[in-house]
């Protein structure tokens, strides 16, 4: 059975870039180390076991922003009603946002961000309050190519286990 890791985080998403330059040199943007050190407490606590080596998926990743005050009464009730309305505004939900959220939880959820090999079902929303929902699944069944490890393989057979002896 795999393990499941559901995260809530009451924390306004932020996108995250890798450094900012200036004129002294590249550097850590302040407001993003501020900002990861708000959010690692709920990680640590939604992950007591320690950090996972296998492969994981994100089944599920959505990033609340609260709706504006200006927003229309019409919008806010559709969204207290239940209703969808995708957060179109700069975030970027391929890369800049997710970036900053797989820092943290490396060394917490997982030993390394590369043994994320998936991520199924991700969104920017607005809602009622800002945050961030996350479920990590382990995946025990999925073989890392490159593993040194033939436990790590999955049952699947002998093939695939004579297979990974010759070419390792």
């Amino acid at each position: 059975m795999s393990r499941v890791i559901r995260i809530d985080i009451p924390v306004r998403p932020k996108p995250v870039q890798s450094v900012r330059g200036g004129r002294n040199g590249f550097y850590a943007d302040p407001a993003v180390r501020r900002w990861k050190a708000e959010i690692r407490p709920y990680i640590e606590r939604a992950c007591p076991d320690g950090p996972s080596d296998m492969p994981m998926r994100i089944r599920r990743l959505t990033y609340m922003f609260r709706c504006p005050s200006s927003a229309p009464a019409a919008t806010r009730r559709y969204i207290e009603m239940g209703g969808v309305m995708p957060y179109t505004n700069r975030a970027d939900i391929t890369d800049n946002l997710n970036k900053g959220l797989i820092d943290v939880c490396a060394g917490i959820v997982f030993t390394d961000d590369k043994n994320i090999w998936q991520i199924c079902e991700a969104s920017k929303l607005y809602g009622l309050e800002d945050g961030i929902h996350v479920e990590f699944e382990e995946t025990p069944h999925v073989a890392l190519y490159g593993t040194r490890d033939p436990a790590c393989l999955p049952p699947v057979g002998d093939l695939l286990r004579t297979y990974w002896w010759r070419t390792n």
